[in-house]
């Protein structure tokens, strides 16, 4: 859980954490018998009651798409969304420029709320978790800022999204870059998606040199949100010695994911 963060420390309202290793895999994807025992676990750190909350979890599909989200009165718990759920109020697609036409529709990679009673999650290894809140319109949101996420324009659309659709002004908008992989450690000129996409946007050389943290802060000011409101953290998942669960740095093995949070006590 991450306390270091100034830029939200001062939000006694806000509820906002990203796990670590040793709070265990947070994904129930694989079927992992302990998920749901880790996640209760991690809540329950965070000073929350998870039954007490609808814990929406968006299908994360790589993409630009971001939804506007409430709570259902009568829901609490677990509840997956996607483009067609009862829960989201707005929506706008992204360019389908890294998925097909079917996965990209379906796909949330960012939502945002104003409601009390729910919790915004993702559960990401080694993508930047971008927690984002306005705390004069008590507008909260959770970006999955994955590589084809960032270059299908993921940061510019939700902070377009809360400033359309609530009202925010970029003035009064923080954000903060939770732990994920860092320049030390990503090659992205060896992916596949550099291999099938991205060496059309940018040569081997300037892909060798690809910081993943700064694309976000540079997406963040150009999109409005002041510098003095960017934090990131130093941490990164695939050079932090097994402090952080790390896909990359396995090779594709390591299937753990954290838990990164964020709502209104």
């Amino acid at each position: 859980m991450f306390t270091r963060s100034q830029v939200l420390s001062n939000f006694p309202e806000l509820i906002c954490g990203f796990s670590a290793a040793t709070d265990g895999n947070m994904s129930y994807k694989k079927n992992d018998p302990d998920a749901d025992k880790n996640n209760r676990a991690f809540y329950a750190k965070l000073g929350i009651k998870e039954s007490d909350y609808q814990i929406l979890n968006p299908e994360l599909r790589h993409t630009s798409n971001v939804a506007v989200v409430k709570p259902l009165i009568c829901k609490r718990g677990y509840t997956d969304i996607h483009k067609y759920s009862s829960e989201i109020i707005a929506f706008e697609k992204g360019p389908l420029t890294f998925t097909s036409c079917s996965t990209a529709f379906l796909g949330i990679d960012a939502c945002v709320s104003n409601r009390r009673g729910c919790l915004i999650t993702i559960r990401p290894a080694d993508c930047g978790p971008v927690f984002i809140y306005d705390p004069v319109k008590k507008v909260f949101g959770l970006m999955h800022a994955s590589t084809a996420s960032l270059f299908s324009g993921v940061v510019e659309r939700t902070i377009n999204m809360i400033r359309g659709y609530f009202g925010s002004h970029v003035a009064d908008i923080r954000c903060y870059v939770g732990p994920c992989i860092s320049v030390r450690a990503y090659e992205l000129c060896t992916t596949n998606l550099y291999k099938r996409l991205l060496h059309k946007l940018m040569s081997a050389e300037e892909a060798s040199t690809y910081d993943p943290k700064e694309k976000i802060r540079q997406d963040l000011l150009l999109a409005g949100v002041f510098e003095k409101n960017i934090e990131i953290s130093d941490i990164c998942t695939a050079s932090s010695g097994g402090k952080y669960f790390s896909n990359h740095a396995s090779g594709g093995q390591d299937v753990r994911r954290h838990l990164a949070v964020i709502g209104l006590r």
